[in-house]
């Protein structure tokens, strides 16, 4: 079995209805493609802080 983590960082033009629309695209891939057998997806809700 094979994982594969693909991660996104969004622009600030993105509206919080295509980062959700973009989300229900990924789950959609589910069934769809031969062999994935799951998929997971979701936005971070944690505030991102740069540490220095």
């Amino acid at each position: 079995m094979i994982e594969h983590l693909v991660l996104f960082q969004f622009n600030d033009s993105i509206t919080p209805e295509k980062e959700e629309e973009l989300v229900q695209k990924l789950l959609s891939f589910k069934g769809q493609i031969p062999g994935l057998v799951e998929v997971t997806a979701g936005l971070n809700v944690t505030e991102e802080v740069d540490k220095e």
